[in-house]
Parts: structure tokens; C-alpha cells; sequence
């Protein structure tokens, strides 16, 4: 798995991770970002048959200057890719700007919203410019349209460090 942030959303490159289950357990990689904080990410790998779960927390300090803030906003992509055995074979994206090539311009947005009350939805669609938008009925999601592309933005209820229970 690979994140990939754009923390102002100012079209730059700021911040890449990668985890993976290896024949070594769990591995985390940083690619753009200051390496120093490496040992504050935790994150935990577990397989049951097909499926496989990550679990990845990350100090809001390393992402600064983002904060845990409702209503803040910055680019965002996630790749899963599928390479069991060593060898890749594809992978898919939530949002483009990683897999294609490192363009943040490409990345989704990545809202903080306590819940998605009419006000909040309202503060992320002003400040993302965004058209229309769609709340997800039972879900944590909501669709924004901005410019001709739809986003799904992903709602954070606790503005702490997630997972909201430890990872050992």
C-alpha cells in the first residue's frame, strides 16, 4: 500500500508511504517526507485466507502543518498494489498521482469532518470549490463534485491519532 499527500494542497509532493507484509513481517517505507520520524508510524498487517487488513497510524506532528482540525482539507492518494509472490502484478487508486506518475495536482481531497452535518459539508465544498455534493446515507462518506470530476471524501470522526484503539 502506498498514501501520498499534498499537506496544503499547493501542488506539492509533500509526504509518501508505503507498507507492505513481507517475508520480514511489516515493512514501512517513506519516500518523500523526513525519514527521522519513521519509528512514531505504527502499522500492523493481518491476513485471514484472501483477505488482508492494514492498519496504519500516523502522529499528526508528522503530517504538519495539517492538523486535526474540522474542515481541513489536503490531496490525498492511496494505491493498493498486488505483488504476492514479489512480482507486480497491477494495483488500483483512490485518486490518481501516484501509479501513473508523482503528480500531486492529481490527488483527491482528503476532508476532516467531526460528522457531515449540513455546516461542515458546506465548509468543505466552499473551501474546495466543489459544485454538488452527495451524503452517503450510513456511511462516513460524501461525494463532492469539483470542477467536472466526482471525490469521494472520507469523514474522520475522532480527530486524534487513528486507529482510535493502539496498534502493538
Amino acid at each position: 500500500i502506498q498514501i501520498a499527500f499534498d499537506l496544503e494542497r499547493k501542488a506539492s509532493y509533500d509526504r509518501e508511504y508505503g507498507f507492505a507484509l513481507t517475508s520480514k513481517g511489516v515493512e514501512v517505507w517513506c519516500w518523500y517526507g523526513p525519514k527521522s520520524d519513521m519509528a512514531a508510524i505504527k502499522a500492523q498487517v493481518r491476513r485471514s485466507g484472501k483477505v488482508t487488513v492494514y492498519e496504519v497510524a500516523i502522529p499528526w506532528r508528522i503530517l504538519a502543518p495539517m492538523s486535526p482540525a474540522v474542515g481541513r482539507v489536503c490531496g490525498f492518494s492511496l494505491v493498493v498494489m498486488d505483488a504476492d509472490g514479489g512480482a507486480w502484478q497491477g494495483g488500483v487508486e483512490w485518486s490518481s498521482g501516484i501509479m501513473g506518475g508523482k503528480d500531486p495536482l492529481q490527488f483527491g481531497v482528503l476532508a476532516l469532518l467531526q460528522h457531515a452535518s449540513p455546516q461542515a459539508v458546506e465548509q468543505v465544498r466552499r473551501t474546495v470549490g466543489a459544485t454538488e455534493f452527495v451524503s452517503v446515507r450510513g456511511s462516513d462518506h460524501l461525494l463532492l463534485r469539483v470542477g467536472d470530476k466526482w471525490v469521494d471524501v472520507t469523514s474522520v470522526c475522532d480527530p486524534q491519532l487513528v486507529p482510535q484503539r493502539p496498534l502493538t
